[in-house]
């Protein structure tokens, strides 16, 4: 992989910005510019430990937001008809050790290009970004009628792996779903698996897994089982 200047922000820019720079901050809107997109947090409170810089770590106890858009724009040099290559994970490395204790959005936008945008309500995140490795220990989330809950490891250089487990239920809805990633992400394994509740029926509890990559999955075994 290779590190490209468009994975890194040409403009940072910060508004309505009030508070003590030793303690709490509050910015009224923070704009990340990049060749790829536009990323804008809106009424952020951050509270965080400015001597930790001294030991190379950016500490955030607590960082709030009303919303968060994410305006992602279209390659005007990009070939359609051009045969694509597989999508890779950018090879990052973070100077700083990054905590983020808690954190808080109340809507989270992100806007495609000639796509309908995606919407999530409430995202709750905590976790740490270590040199090229980023740990979630926890990211909240709904969107439309689904709560989803995520935790693991995403490492970013040439040899980019992931150990991901992502939970998935529905509002006053009784069955779950669960899926696993692990390996390297050019050929890493998966497993599925859900409970399917039918009307007046049994429960069904559906089991499934393979291996793939970030262009496509294989599946290898499946079981679908019948609960008296």
């Amino acid at each position: 992989m290779q590190k490209t200047s468009e994975q890194w922000p040409q403009q940072i820019q910060m508004t309505g910005v009030s508070g003590t720079v030793i303690d709490k901050l509050k910015v009224e809107a923070l704009t990340i510019t990049t060749d790829k997109a536009t990323i804008t947090l809106s009424d952020a409170l951050i509270y965080w430990q400015p001597e930790r810089l001294l030991q190379k770590r950016l500490r955030i106890e607590k960082l709030s937001a009303e919303k968060l858009t994410v305006h992602m724009r279209a390659n005007a040099d990009e070939n359609k008809d051009a045969p694509r290559s597989p999508p890779r994970l950018p090879d990052i490395s973070s100077p700083l050790a990054i905590d983020l204790l808690q954190t808080s959005l109340s809507e989270l936008v992100i806007e495609r290009p000639d796509k309908p945008p995606l919407t999530f309500r409430q995202l709750d995140f905590s976790g740490q970004w270590a040199g090229e490795t980023l740990s979630i220990y926890g990211l909240n989330g709904s969107h439309r009628d689904f709560n989803v809950f995520l935790d693991g490891d995403v490492i970013f250089d040439d040899d980019a792996a992931a150990d991901l487990n992502l939970h998935a239920s529905k509002d006053q809805q009784p069955g779950h779903l669960k899926l696993g990633l692990n390996g390297p992400l050019d050929h890493f394994q998966w497993q599925l698996e859900s409970s399917l509740n039918i009307p007046r029926g049994p429960e069904h509890h559906l089991s499934v897994s393979g291996h793939g990559d970030l262009s496509s999955i294989e599946i290898t075994r499946g079981n679908l089982q019948t609960l008296q």
